[in-house]
Formats: C-alpha cells, structure tokens, sequence
C-alpha cells in the first residue's frame, strides 16, 4: 500500500486540513484491532507499508530545527550492517527497597513479629547514635545475605558489591552483567518519615540489578525473576515505597549497541506512549516530581521538548478547542520528523536527554547513546535503553508485566532484517502502535485506561501480563480525578483485576 507524500512546510498553516496532516488515518482501521464485536484482521499488518514508507511521509530536510551544536563525529558502536532481531534482545531488571533491622535490644512490636520477622542488628543497640562505620558494617552483612539467597536459587551467580571489592582483580559492574546478580546500595531508597519505626529501625537501602535474560525465552526468564523474588521475599524483610523504584534494561545480548534505525524508531514510540504508560505514577506521592529518582517525562525535560517548545504559539492557550487539536498534531509530526532526521547515535541520544545533571537520565533512558562524549571516568553506561518510572514496588506480577510492555514495545521498533533475507514479507511491527498512539495523543490532551488496553492490544502484550500494571494505573487516575466509577470501555474480561 503506497503511502501519500507530505511536506512538513504544510504544517505551518494556520488551519491545515486533518487528512492532509494524517495521510495515513485511514489505515489506522486496517492496522489495529476493530474495538467492540471485531477482531484482530489476520495479516493486516502484512499489507501495510513498511516504515521506511511511511517515513518518507516527511521530508526531513524542511524539519525547522537546529541540530545541536558541537556533536562528535564518532564511530558507532555495532557492528557494521547491524540487523536487530527480538532473538538478539537481552532485557535486565533493576529492583530497589528497603531492608529494615532491629537495634540490638530493642523490644519486638507486632510489626516486628510479620514473617519474615525484622532481624536484629547485633553489632547495634541505638539507632540513633549509630557510627557510619557501624552503618557500613550492617550494610556487608545485609548484602552478602542477600546475594547468598540468590545463590540459593537453582541455577543463579550473585555477588555483592562488598565482595567484589575484596577480589584479587577489581572488575566494574558490567564485567558481572552477563552472568551475575549484582547486590550494591541504592542511592535513591529511604524510609518514609510516616513510617511508625522511621527513627527506631535501621534502614538498609538496597538495589538489585539482573544478569542478562533472554528476550525470546519469555517464559524462562520470568520464572527466573520470579524465582528470586519469591527467594527474597520468604528469607528477608522487604518494605518499599514512593523512592523505590524498578527499572527494566533492553539491549543486545553481544552487548553493542542498538542500531540507529531501530533506537529512533523505539524513540518515536517511547515519546508517543509516555502519556500512557506513565500513568502508572501516583499522583499524591512525594516523588511524583522526581524528588527521589531521576525519571522525568521526555515530553518536558528532554532537548527535543525544547525545540518543540520554541516553536510553540504565543497564545496558545487562548486558541480554540479545534485550533489545539490542529497544534498538538504539528507538534507530535515535528517530534517525529526531529527524531528520524538524527544522524547519529550520538545526536538522538542528545535529543532524546534533557540538559543538566537530574535530566540526563529520564524516565525513558537514552543517555547511554552519548557516552562518547563524556570522561573516561563516566563512561560506565551499558549499551541499553532503560525503562525507569515504575515506583514502590517488589510484586512479581507488576515487575514481570512491566518487563514485557518495555520489552514489546522494543521489539516492536526494530529495525527488519532486509527482505531479502527471508523467503516470505515480514510484517512491520512498528504500525500499529505508532498508528495507535498518534491517533490517541493528536486527539485528546487526557489518556485513559482504555487507551492502555489498546495499546497492550498493539503491542501483542497478552491480557494477563498487562493486567496488574493496568491496576496500578487505573488506581492512579481515579485518585487523580476522583472518578470512582471510571471503568475500561470495551474490555469487559479486565474490569476484574483492577477493583
């Protein structure tokens, strides 16, 4: 199916006609699920046009925007005629939490008494006089046992950050990645001041990264961070909250990087979906603002928010409704547009990271693409893209949900194998979602839970993984709107899992 042509210099009229934005709206019935009584078309998706089709929708010399200043010429780091395939994927998770200790004799509560029960801290007997160096002690001995229960798992390396330290030959994180649980401190956890024993407990704040799991083994890897989950929350006292968080890793698993025509295709997605899946954040909670961790929208704090930004009318506020819609679809077409006219990791990565240090990392992480220009000393960055706003959580169902949206929605921006290279045509995975999305986020300044459903449905995340992170988001809009009958239009078998 051939695509119409259109120039970017059209979308500076003042009343530009909606198909004349949107050549493609009428796909959008053709490449998603019908809602209601209809089903999914079988190979729909097949008569679409690739990306590469639709890309040329935009001519990315006419893009009115200045490609930043300064950007290093640098040799990318993959391999040369890079072809990202979902069997090349690698994903990892990060899980952040608190481990609370009793000081040596001090009385038991019933709180004390849950199982597990809060251990003791023998070497302690006042947590508020305790020395940094007794701090640093209770930290070894809360990490080495952690890293121990790993062990204990079938089939699990782990090592803690103290024991590493103490080995013959220092080696830095990553060395470990590919085959360790790693268990080192958490810069962002601390207990909450309304917790009833935040002055008289001691507050061990811990973080966890994953080795490298397989993408394509969906089932083996869950059961595996299902298996370690379980392992922690039976032989240690577990707590989270609003500064906890969980972050999931995808990268290459021969540990180059993506190619760039994959990552500005998972950059177009990632800024398109954030309006949804970022409604898992609670709106009453202290880091919704990012007091904690560094999870900031790119649709705010990001360079390419910037140049959108510039661009934007004087008055818009005093526009009207119609005239809105008519702007925010310009918007969301010179976002695109800006995105597949990078030319180069590097300069993607710039746009897709915001300026000064709480801004390099948001809530979608690109920042890894850009480590060519920092110091020696801070390229530690891994080659991957990083999901990180997922808060105040160690349930199995809502990490190993969440793991699998961020992992679809990457596999669904790679970049093909060449024709060529395959008997028969290879459905470009991309459409639906990008259809979806822009049909969505052009049309309504709101999203809502619905909008997720449909996406999941985009996507090809199956009800059953979606279910428990739809519960946190639906949970989420109704404390934010006070809308207590909100329900999922046009879902009936999900209205269970989140009442």
């Amino acid at each position: 199916m051939q695509l119409a042509n259109i120039h970017i210099a059209n979308l500076d009229r003042d009343r530009t006609p909606y198909e004349e934005c949107f050549p493609w709206r009428p796909l959008c019935d053709e490449a998603r699920i019908s809602r209601g009584e209809k089903s999914r078309t079988t190979g729909a998706t097949e008569s679409l046009a690739s990306l590469e089709d639709l890309t040329r929708l935009f001519d990315a010399s006419t893009v009115a925007a200045t490609p930043h200043e300064c950007v290093p010429i640098v040799r990318p780091i993959q391999a040369e005629g890079q072809v990202d395939r979902p069997e090349d994927l690698s994903v990892a998770v990060e899980f952040k939490f608190l481990v609370p200790y009793r000081p040596h004799g001090v009385a038991e509560t019933d709180e004390c008494r849950r199982h597990p029960p809060v251990a003791t801290a023998d070497i302690i007997s006042n947590a508020t006089t305790v020395t940094d160096a007794d701090r640093r002690r209770l930290q070894d001995h809360a990490f080495r046992a952690i890293a121990a229960t790993i062990r204990a798992c079938d089939g699990q390396n782990a090592i803690s950050s103290h024991e590493m330290q103490q080995m013959p030959q220092s080696q830095p994180l990553s060395a470990y990645w590919a085959t360790h649980w790693l268990v080192k401190r958490s810069n962002s956890a601390e207990p909450s001041a309304a917790h009833p024993h935040y002055g008289d407990w001691l507050w061990v704040p811990v973080e966890i990264n994953s080795p490298k799991l397989s993408w394509t083994d969906r089932a083996g890897t869950s059961e595996t961070i299902r298996a370690v989950l379980r392992a922690l929350h039976a032989g240690h006292r577990i707590e989270t909250n609003y500064s906890c968080e969980v972050h999931v890793h995808v990268g290459r698993r021969d540990g180059c990087r993506l190619s760039l025509p994959s990552l500005q295709r998972l950059a177009v997605l990632c800024w398109l979906a954030e309006p949804v899946l970022r409604g898992v954040k609670d709106p009453r909670s202290p880091n919704f603002v990012h007091k904690y961790t560094w999870s900031s929208p790119l649709r705010e704090r990001s360079r390419l928010a910037g140049e959108l930004c510039s661009k934007q009318h004087l008055h818009f506020a005093e526009h009207r409704q119609q005239e809105q819609q008519q702007h925010r679809r310009t918007s969301e077409l010179r976002a695109i547009c800006r995105i597949l006219a990078s030319r180069s990791h590097v300069e993607l990565g710039l746009l897709m990271t915001g300026e000064g240090r709480p801004y390099r990392r948001l809530g979608f992480n690109f920042h890894s693409l850009i480590k060519e220009t920092l110091d020696e000393a801070d390229r530690t960055e891994l080659e991957t893209v990083e999901c990180r706003f997922l808060e105040g959580t160690m349930a199995e169902d809502v990490i190993l949900g969440w793991l699998q949206i961020f992992g679809s929605l990457v596999q669904s921006a790679l970049a093909s194998a060449p024709r060529q290279e395959y008997a028969e045509v290879q459905p470009d995975l991309m459409l639906p979602p990008l259809l979806g999305l822009l049909e969505q986020t052009c049309g309504s300044q709101t999203t809502t839970t619905d909008t997720f459903v449909h996406l999941m449905e985009d996507l090809g995340v199956d009800r059953s993984s979606s279910a428990p992170v739809l519960a946190i988001i639906h949970r989420a809009r109704r404390m934010s709107t006070g809308a207590e009958s909100l329900l999922v239009v046009g879902d009936n078998s999900l209205r269970s899992h989140i009442h």
